[in-house]
């Protein structure tokens, strides 16, 4: 999910997405991916704590699929068997590639 949709699923509005996925794990969920644009993104698993990193920078030409890219692209590395902040690695760069535009350079 992103900033805003943890900030109204928890009713509390928050600043970044670690801390939103911390609130996330607070109110009971298991595991959660936050992204919050090009800023700071963070996973958080019960019991494991949050991880963070942040996507590269790139020339934003769309945003609509982006969370569809980086979702497909964390599942897609946690099943070659990356570990999570691999996993998280991959989902920010495919991320930007798309947003970028520059599919298949």
């Amino acid at each position: 999910m992103n900033l805003e949709e943890a900030s109204l699923i928890c009713a509390r509005e928050f600043a970044s997405a670690p801390e939103a996925a911390a609130g996330m794990l607070a109110r009971g969920a298991h595991r959660v991916l936050v992204t919050h644009g090009g800023k700071l993104c963070a996973e958080g698993q019960q019991g494991a704590g949050v991880i963070t990193d942040a996507p590269p920078e790139v020339l934003v030409t769309r945003i609509t699929g982006a969370g569809d890219t980086f979702m497909a692209a964390h599942i897609v590395a946690e099943r070659r068997g990356a570990d999570r902040a691999q996993a998280l690695a991959a989902a920010l760069r495919a991320a930007a590639i798309y947003v970028s535009g520059e599919i298949g350079s």
